[in-house]
This record gives C-alpha cells, structure tokens and sequence, in this order.
C-alpha cells in the first residue's frame, strides 16, 4: 500500500453540525465486469487504535475479495480528522462519531448512484460497532458485521480498570442499544 494510493482514494463528506468535514476513503469494486450487477456497499468503522491508513488494508481485501465498494469512515481526534474542539470529551465524542454515521449513511444513499438501503452492509470492528449497532436501530441496513463487539465502553473500562468506570457514562451501550435493531 502507497501513500499516492490512499491518496487517490480518499475524500471528505459534507461538513457536520461541528463544522467539520468527515474523512473518508472510498474503495471502489475493481471488477469492471461485474459493475452494473447489483453489489452491495460496506460502511466501515474501524477499531480503537486504528484510523483510514492502518485500517486501509483489511477493507481493501473485502473489497477485491467481495467485489463490493467500501467507505470507510474516520472519527474524530483519529489519523487526518482534527475537529475544530481538539479535545473533546469521551461522552461528546461518541455523540460526534453517531451524528457523523448517520450523515455517512445518508450521504451515501443520497449521493451514490445505485445504492439502495437494501443494499448496504455496515460493519464494525471494536469500537466501530458502536455506530454500526447506532446505525442498525436508526436505520434499515441490509446487514451488520460486528467484529469484536463490546456490551459498552463503561463495561470494558470496569473490566480492566474498574476503579476508573466510575468516570464513565454509557457510551456506545451495545447491549441496550442492539435490541432497538428491527
């Protein structure tokens, strides 16, 4: 993988409430023969400790391996996307990271020709299943992919540092939030 490659591949989608543009990198199916059949789109969220670049290669295998696009969405104080409040709070953050998920989501299904709800998949990866499950109860996805999931971020805290949970709220509650999935 190049510089000049993610390069190539990456874009920022319209600005939100934060005034901040979202990077993303947008891997196309490289499949000509197959591009008018219909495929489907993967919306991606990427693990802590990751960003577009680190993540880059794992989506490019599903990618050529699925023949399907993928846009892989960054979060903010991640890799390229600096938000205007540098450092915001672990409670606003995961707000700002579901408001830019849901503008991803309906970004893509009002800019990308040929791109029906029926035919997206949203996957997430550790921490990226907070707005992959946000998604799945807001929206109405095809499919979500849930890799390394967690019941919420207070609940992994407490189990490695439980003095510290008391510090945090409920963000990201996966388990409460994955029975409002229709």
């Amino acid at each position: 993988m190049t510089q000049t490659k993610i390069l190539e591949e990456y874009h920022t989608l319209p600005m939100t409430s934060n005034k901040t543009n979202i990077p993303c990198l947008y891997l196309r199916a490289k499949d000509e023969l197959y591009r008018d059949e219909r495929r489907k789109f993967i919306i991606a969220f990427h693990a802590n400790g990751e960003d577009l670049g680190t993540a880059y290669r794992l989506l490019d295998t599903l990618r050529t391996r699925l023949n399907h696009d993928v846009l892989l969405v960054e979060y903010p104080g991640y890799g390229i996307y600096q938000n205007k409040d540098e450092k915001l709070a672990a409670e606003d953050m995961a707000r700002q990271i579901i408001e830019d998920a849901e503008c991803v989501y309906d970004f893509v299904l009002e800019n990308i020709t040929d791109v029906v709800e029926r035919d997206i998949v949203v996957l997430g990866r550790s921490l990226g299943s907070g707005p992959c499950i946000h998604l799945g109860a807001v929206r109405n996805p095809s499919t979500l992919i849930l890799c390394s999931p967690f019941r919420s971020i207070k609940a992994v805290v407490k189990e490695k540092f439980a003095m510290l949970s008391a510090l945090f709220d409920t963000e990201f509650d996966n388990i409460t939030k994955i029975k409002e999935i229709h």
